[in-house]
């Protein structure tokens, strides 16, 4: 392997690198789904009592994004009740 393409391999695996780490650790969605993972959010997922809320990792085979969707809007209020009570500053706010 020459020196160009050492580099140029290199180069990918540092992009392929960044581009993991912010889709399972560091961007928006990825801490969003850490953060209410590790969160008391009242009664058990998918019992119909709380916040529906659909913990994923990725959408298609080769993607590891990881995100949380809400079923509804009642479960996004119920999520942000739930957040207040805990006393978190983090106020849910309509994405894209």
């Amino acid at each position: 392997m020459t020196a160009s393409a050492r580099a140029e391999h290199q180069g990918r695996l540092r992009r392929r690198y960044w581009e993991d780490w912010f889709d399972i650790t560091g961007g928006p969605l990825a801490r969003a789904y850490h953060l209410l993972e590790k969160i008391d959010l009242g009664p058990e997922r998918n019992s119909g009592h709380g916040p529906l809320l659909e913990f994923n990792v990725g959408g298609h085979p080769g993607d590891s994004t990881h995100y949380v969707n809400a079923k509804d809007m009642l479960s996004l209020s119920l999520l942000q009740a739930r957040l207040v009570d805990l006393k978190l500053p983090i106020k849910i706010v309509k994405g894209e």
